[in-house]
């Protein structure tokens, strides 16, 4: 009934594949782990495997060239055994002990189910502050409000929804690099009219990455928004997405070189603050408005 995909890099999984075991093994219904490794060090792949593979009903698995987050989730799906799918990112935890049966009490309220994740209220080293508080500010946001936008809330980070709605959408291929694969697919989901619920069950977020390599991974987002945005069978779907109705208004005007000088002007003063134990998250967003127009104008 229900295959679990884990799509990883180079993260240990033990914690994680331990905890939704346990679970799973308290629920009247079928079940499989599938841990995919994409591309990482025989180290990495040889510890995991000491601690899951002698679980009952995981499967690990080691590709040795990574694909990239699309194309090893589309893998995920396909080989799954069950007709309902649950994506979880490797870096997450579970905070309740009821996280799969409150999933199983919707199961069959939507095509797609996303229960939001949530980050821990102990701030952590300066060098990731940034990170900490984008997820707090910006991506732990309840149910309700997730609604209003349902489709461009929704995240593969923890979602339930149906195997024959990913084989039917796939995930772009296209995009190897970090970021937006979620918004895309999204955008699909919305064209086929396919039914999205947003529940509370959220999963905590581990993975908090140092600032240096969280702004590294945000150019290659708004490289990935600019592809999409450069493609007309997505780009009229984008208009609620702030940054997106802020670029089309900045290009009406034809302000965008003006505002793209202004930024590489003043870059190296936003990074100092975005380092910092206090940044500001209007001045994160003018980084990555400043690499979108960056990478329109090299499309």
């Amino acid at each position: 009934m229900l295959s679990v995909l884990l799509p990883t890099y180079n993260c240990p999984v033990e914690k994680l594949v331990i905890q939704l075991s346990t679970q799973l093994q308290n629920e009247n219904v079928d079940w499989e782990i599938r841990c995919y490794e994409d591309g990482s060090s025989i180290e990495n792949y040889e510890l995991n495997k000491q601690y899951i593979a002698h679980l009952p009903h995981v499967i690990h698995f080691l590709q040795e060239k990574n694909s990239g987050r699309a194309a090893i989730r589309n893998k995920l799906a396909m080989d799954a055994t069950y007709p309902i799918i649950l994506f979880i990112d490797s870096d997450m935890q579970c905070i309740s002990s009821t996280y799969i049966s409150d999933y199983l009490k919707h199961i069959n309220d939507a095509d797609a189910i996303y229960g939001g994740v949530s980050y821990n209220l102990v701030s952590p080293e300066s060098d990731k502050i940034l990170r900490w508080k984008y997820g707090h500010q910006r991506e732990m946001v309840k149910a309700g409000k997730r609604e209003l936008k349902p489709y461009l809330s929704l995240k593969t980070c923890n979602l339930l929804i149906k195997k024959e709605v990913i084989l039917s959408n796939p995930f772009d291929e296209r995009l190897k690099k970090y970021g937006h694969e979620d918004t895309l697919h999204a955008l699909k989901l919305s064209k086929q009219n396919v039914s999205v619920k947003h529940i509370d069950n959220e999963l905590q977020h581990l993975g908090i990455e140092e600032t240096d390599v969280f702004l590294s991974k945000t150019k290659m987002a708004m490289q990935n928004l600019a592809l999409i945005m450069n493609d007309p069978n997505s780009c009229e779907q984008l208009h609620d997405i702030t940054i997106v109705k802020f670029y089309s208004k900045i290009k009406k005007y034809h302000i965008s070189n003006f505002l793209l000088f202004a930024f590489f002007m003043t870059e190296p003063l936003i990074i100092f603050n975005l380092k910092s134990k206090y940044p500001f998250l209007f001045m994160f967003d003018a980084y990555k408005l400043g690499y979108l127009i960056k990478a329109c104008n090299e499309m």
